[in-house]
This record gives C-alpha cells, sequence and structure tokens, in this order.
C-alpha cells in the first residue's frame, strides 16, 4: 500500500550536461561489415544485434525471417520449466488479461475526462466512440462530487497561475504516488515552471528549508500532495506543518472529502471513477485495473493525467493562451539546452547541393589573380557580378533556397577552413593530373579558434541579390569532420592536442561561433557538407582509416558528436541540413556502399541530402531508420556528373521505390551532388545544369503536387 512505502525512491543522478567525445565500450559500438551494391550490413543504434538486408530484399520479407519477430511462427511463451502456476495459462489468457488490465487504465482516464469535459463537448474526437460519450450518458454516471472535477480543476490552475515570479511548487507524496510526483515535478521543470519534489519523511527532517521564507505571512510557494486514498499517514503530519508555510496547497486525491483534500485548498480528481459509457455489458471501472488487488495501477494513471493537464495548462496561461505554438515552443526549448530543434524549418521539395558551374569570367579572373595581374578586391568584383547572375537563374527555374553557387571557392571545404586559427593549409606534391585531383592536404598546427566570422559578407551579399519574397539564403560550409578524417590523428599536432576530446570540442566551439555570427547576421538555414560519414560506408575507406590508426566501429558515432556538438546552439529558428557526399571532382566519385552506417537517427539536424545516382549508393533500406516527424530526406537521384537527362518516369518510380522505407511526406528530390565541388567543375554543360534542375522540378510537382 501506498501509506506502507515510506522511504520513497531516489530520483536518479543526472548525466554530465557536458559533450563527450570519448569511444564507446566494446559493448555499444556501432557494427560494421562489408558493404556492397549487392548487399548491406547493419547494426542498428539501438541495438548490439547484428541483421543484413539485401538490397533486392523487403524490410518486411527480412524483420519476417527473424523468429524471435515472426508473427506467424507457431511457440509458447511459456517455458516448460514454469512452476508458477497450476495448470499453465494459455497465451491467450496471458494476452486477455494484459488487455484487461490496459482496458481498464484506459477508461479510467475515459472516465476522468467525462468528469473534466464541458458538458457541450464530446470526450473523443473520434465519431465511432464519441456515442458512448455523449452528455446524456455522460451525465447518467456522474455522481455529485465528480461534477466538481472541472470547477475544481479551474480554480487549482488558476491559484498557480497567480504565484509570484520567484514561486515554486512543492511535490510530494509516498510509495508509487511519490514516483509519480517526481515524472510531475520533471514535467514542470521542462515547460519552464520551477518545480521541486520534497519527500514527506525528509521534510520533517531539515528539508522544510526548501520552501521559500521571504513571505512568512502567506508563502510564495504551492504544495501538490498526491495521495490516491487521501490519508496517507505521512502526509497527514506534513500537513499542518506546510500550509502555514506555502501560500496555496493542492491535494490530487480520489475523494474530494478525504482529510487530505479537506485539509488543502483545492482538490484534484484522480478518481478512476465508475463511469461505464461504451463498456461491455459486465464491464465496470474498477478502482484499479484488477479489482482483486489494490496494486496501484489505475489511480497512478489517471494521478499522472490529471497533473498532466494542471502543468500544460500552467504553461499555457503564463506565456498567453492565445498565443500559437512557437512562444511555448521557445520556452521549451529554452529549458532543453541540449535538444537541437527547429521551428517551422525550411522544406524546398526541390533541393540542390549549393554549386553551379563556374562561368568563363570567374576561371579566366582566378587565373590572373594567381599570376598577380588581378588583386583580391578586383576578383571579388568579378565574383559578385557572376553571383548575381547565378542567383537570379536559381529563383528563375523556381528554386527557393538560394546559395551563392559556391563561386568564391576553389574547393568546397579548403576556401573555408583555411580561415579557421590553428589549421594550416599546404599544396599537395604531387605532379600533373594527380597533383589536380588531389586537394591540398590541411593539418591542425596549433589550438583551434574562431578568430572572424567567415561566411557572414557572403552571405549578406546573397541576400541583397534576391528578388523574390519566397526566397532564402542557403549557406554551404564544409563539417567539422573534414578536420580530421583525411590526416586523422597524425595531421593534428601532438603537442597541441594531447588529448583528442579537447581537439573536438574545441572544432565544435569553431563551428558554434561561426553558426552564431551567422544567426546573428539573419541567416536560417545552413548546410554542413561532409564527405567522411559516407566514406566510412566504403570498405577501402574504412580500410584507409584503419591504417591511420583510427576505430572504424566507433568513428560514425564519433562525428555524429561532433555534428552535434557543433549545430548545439543554433537558433530554433535555423534550418540545418547535411549533405552525406561520396566524393565529386570533374564528374568523378570516390566511394561506394550503402548508407547503413550512417546514424540517420541520431544526428541533430532537419534535412538529409544523399545520394542515390546509380548502384555504388546502395539501396532505400537506411531510410527506415528516418525519424517520424519533420526530417526530410532529399533523394540525390538526379546525377550532376553526366550531362545525359533523366528519364521523368524512372525518377518517380525510384521515389516510390524509397517511400516503402519512409513516408512519402518526409521525402523530397534534387542533383544528387554540386555541380562543380570544385572550381574545376563536372562534365557537363550549363544548359544540360538547368534542364536537370527543371526536371527535379516536374517531379515535385508531379509527385507532391505543385509548391
Amino acid at each position: 500500500m501506498q501509506s506502507q512505502d515510506i522511504a520513497g525512491k531516489q530520483p536518479a543522478s543526472r548525466r554530465d550536461s557536458g559533450v563527450s567525445f570519448s569511444l564507446p565500450s566494446p559493448s555499444t559500438s556501432y557494427l560494421f561489415s562489408s558493404a556492397s551494391t549487392s548487399g548491406d550490413a547493419f547494426s542498428d543504434s539501438e541495438s548490439s544485434t547484428s541483421t543484413s538486408f539485401s538490397s533486392s530484399t523487403s524490410p518486411s520479407s527480412s524483420i519476417a525471417s527473424s523468429p524471435a519477430l515472426n508473427p506467424t511462427k507457431s511457440f509458447s511463451p511459456i517455458p516448460d520449466d514454469f512452476h508458477l502456476s497450476d495448470p499453465k495459462p494459455s497465451s491467450s489468457q496471458i494476452t486477455a488479461y494484459a488487455a484487461s488490465v490496459i482496458r481498464a487504465e484506459a477508461y479510467a482516464l475515459l472516465a476522468l475526462a467525462a468528469r473534466m469535459a464541458p458538458a457541450s463537448e464530446p470526450v473523443l474526437d473520434d465519431d465511432a466512440f464519441s456515442a458512448d460519450f455523449t452528455t446524456q450518458s455522460r451525465q447518467q454516471h456522474l455522481t455529485t462530487n465528480e461534477t466538481r472535477t472541472n470547477s475544481a480543476f479551474l480554480q487549482a490552475v488558476t491559484a498557480l497561475a497567480a504565484l509570484p515570479p520567484h514561486g515554486k511548487i512543492i511535490v510530494s507524496g509516498v510509495g508509487k504516488s511519490g514516483i509519480a510526483g517526481r515524472k510531475i515535478v520533471g514535467t514542470l521543470n521542462s515547460l519552464g515552471i520551477q518545480a521541486l519534489f520534497l519527500h514527506p519523511l525528509e521534510a520533517l527532517h531539515g528539508d522544510l528549508g526548501v520552501v521559500c521564507p521571504c513571505n512568512p505571512t502567506h508563502g510564495c510557494d504551492a504544495a501538490i500532495l498526491l495521495s490516491h486514498s487521501g490519508a496517507t499517514a505521512e502526509l497527514m503530519r506534513l500537513l499542518p506543518i506546510l500550509r502555514p508555510r506555502v501560500r496555496t496547497m493542492i491535494a490530487v486525491t480520489r475523494d474530494p472529502e478525504s482529510v487530505l483534500a479537506r485539509g488543502c485548498a483545492h482538490w484534484l480528481d484522480a478518481g478512476t471513477g465508475a463511469y461505464t459509457g461504451g463498456m461491455k455489458d459486465g464491464e465496470k471501472v474498477t478502482d484499479e485495473a484488477d479489482s482483486a488487488l489494490p496494486a496501484p495501477t489505475s489511480s497512478v494513471v489517471t494521478a499522472l493525467a490529471i497533473c498532466d493537464a494542471l502543468a500544460l495548462s500552467l504553461s499555457k496561461m503564463r506565456i498567453g493562451w492565445s498565443k500559437d505554438g512557437k512562444a511555448r515552443r521557445a520556452d521549451f526549448l529554452r529549458c532543453h539546452p541540449g535538444v537541437v530543434a527547429t521551428v517551422n524549418p525550411i522544406l524546398n521539395r526541390t533541393e540542390h547541393v549549393g554549386s553551379f558551374l563556374r562561368p568563363k569570367e570567374i576561371h579566366v579572373a582566378r587565373e590572373a589573380n594567381v599570376k598577380g595581374a588581378l588583386s583580391d578586391a578586383e576578383l571579388r568584383k568579378v565574383e559578385d557580378i557572376a553571383i548575381k547572375e547565378v542567383v537570379q537563374e536559381q529563383e528563375a527555374v523556381g528554386l527557393k533556397g538560394v546559395s551563392d553557387g559556391e563561386f568564391r571557392r576553389e574547393y568546397f571545404h579548403l576556401d573555408f577552413l583555411k580561415h579557421v586559427g590553428g589549421v594550416t593549409v599546404t599544396k599537395n606534391k604531387l605532379v600533373g593530373e594527380k597533383a589536380e585531383a588531389a586537394p591540398p592536404q590541411l593539418t591542425v598546427t596549433s589550438r583551434l579558434e574562431h578568430i572572424a566570422p567567415i561566411q557572414v559578407e557572403d552571405f549578406l551579399y546573397v541576400k541583397s541579390c534576391l528578388t523574390s519574397p519566397d526566397s532564402v539564403v542557403k549557406v554551404a560550409i564544409p563539417s567539422p569532420t573534414m578536420v580530421h578524417f583525411r590526416g586523422g590523428r597524425a595531421a593534428i599536432d601532438i603537442s597541441t592536442y594531447k588529448d583528442m576530446d579537447a581537439f573536438f570540442e574545441d572544432l565544435a566551439e569553431v563551428y558554434r561561433q561561426e553558426i552564431a555570427a551567422l544567426a546573428k547576421a539573419g541567416c536560417t538555414f545552413i548546410q554542413l557538407d561532409d564527405t567522411n560519414l559516407a566514406y566510412l560506408c566504403s570498405e577501402e575507406m574504412r580500410q584507409g582509416a584503419i591504417e591511420r590508426g583510427e576505430d572504424v566501429q566507433a568513428l560514425p558515432r564519433q562525428y555524429v558528436a561532433l555534428i552535434n556538438a557543433a549545430l548545439r546552439d543554433k537558433p530554433a529558428n535555423m534550418t540545418a541540413a547535411i549533405h552525406l557526399c561520396r566524393g565529386n571532382f570533374r564528374s568523378r566519385s570516390f566511394s561506394s556502399g550503402g548508407y547503413e552506417p550512417v546514424l540517420l537517427k541520431e544526428l541533430d539536424v532537419d534535412m538529409y541530402l544523399l545520394e542515390y545516382d546509380d548502384s555504388r549508393s546502395g539501396g532505400f533500406e537506411p531510410l527506415r531508420f528516418l525519424p517520424k516527424g519533420h526530417k526530410v530526406v532529399t533523394l540525390g537521384l538526379v546525377s550532376t556528373k553526366t550531362g545525359v537527362l533523366e528519364n521523368k518516369a524512372d525518377v518517380i518510380a525510384r521515389i516510390r521505390e524509397a517511400a516503402k522505407f519512409a513516408p512519402l511526406e518526409q521525402l523530397s528530390v534534387g542533383p544528387q551532388c554540386g555541380f562543380a565541388s570544385t572550381v574545376h567543375g563536372n562534365e557537363l554543360t550549363k544548359e544540360q545544369q538547368w534542364a536537370k534542375v527543371k526536371l527535379c522540378q516536374e517531379i515535385v510537382e508531379e509527385v507532391w503536387g505543385k509548391q
């Protein structure tokens, strides 16, 4: 019984809020196996069990092949050495009993809702159920006490809303009610409402000091006391001691006439009730889920429900009842700094990676700049003219996310990273075609730091070129993993960074400062260009990383932690995308393999731009890991590596195939990569480039409707 459990449960200790990049233990390492176009192996990020999919196998057939998950396989859940009862219960008896428990708790909640809802409104929105919960049938089952539910609730929430700004809510209870109380405290705190749990016995031995002492006349705090019976002995001792120290007290109990309810100023109905509307003949709402024993079940569920209703109603009253969800969500996110969440993320059905073929004027000006015949300022003027033209071209074909075409860059990553303090870029020592294909080398020679904003000036110029009110500037920057993967530990100065955790934290801080500078300038759309998570899908690339001394089992999670730390402080109105690239130089790629090793569940981004233009990318099976919600995947089904225009029907058929693994509303389509990730550009013409973008627009209208 609740009154007998006086020890209560100690709250779980909180983990350190700092970001750790330490490698996971072997028991939690992400499992890799050989990935190829014929079949990809994966390990679910929430399980240590390794499963294998063939690219031609549907998820349903693969899952059904597992004996533990096959719903058609005949097996008995009762072991042979079962001795707890005689005779053995059948499978149907066990599941039927479990269903009766759940049904009893569900009806207890419906009974509570029936007592709370205005008489003119149905309890359920679903027409199939509303008939059982009409005003007439409800009134037939409401007792005099039960009709007090909604008026008592209004009085309680109004009293809490009247607390001073520094006033807090103190919650107390014993046993299961105490556990429910701790959960309620968590809900209140997550909504920005200061609350704490006070165990009745600890209160009697010194913890009453948590009650605000500044107003001895009528207090600043409020107390919520939970007891199903309303007569828990420990709360009875606390009640007269706590009453003069707080402004108001609320009893959460089944009985408004109980000692606890009569000793408090307000009462919240936590009774399971006796409402029978919509129940089968012979069924009734019992005090607990199993009428044969008083184990706290339904009573705890209703206590949690009524207090959740109280917390959310109070939050809405404090923010402003008529305000939309943005203000409330912003307040919620303020209390969850570890959550990277985006309010109204930008969703462009046709999304491009960012780079476009450079015009001849750019190439001529760059060559003159290298020879010293053209100053940096003069080169920028040439770039400005070309960027203004490419902005207009993007708007003309209907693109909403508009970039500068990366016209100011030689390489998509180095022209950004060379401005990071502590990063040194040196030209490779290769000659001829190999020198051109291999980018300059990047090393970390001193502590990383953000010296000055890197992309802000470029962002502001693109913004000044926009002509459509629907356009938004997308700023593409290299992923922070680009500083680590290619050189690994050997490319990072050992005297500066003896501890790699410190290196990763400093690197994330550089990105946080750059993102903050962009946000201050008005940027609402950023994209991280990352080759390394996709490279880790390739057996050859993984082998190279192993030779550099990296743990390829742990590296994906380490990179996810790095990216999430970099995005940690981005504002809620900024959309974050990530392009998982397999390499792009003059129409050549550098890796293959399915996206299974990429942790789609764990990256704190709003949009994934994935390459699916040919068989090297593997199948769509990894899309089943896409979290349900606002996150989207842009399917890179239109190749930027060739000028041949794809067949529209073929692309649409592949979209339908992808929709077997992720909801169609969370998918979009676009070019597989940039048209010019380096200044050299891919092997197609400008006309072919824009024809491919227009094709994506036509496909969007046919599949998702006119945007």
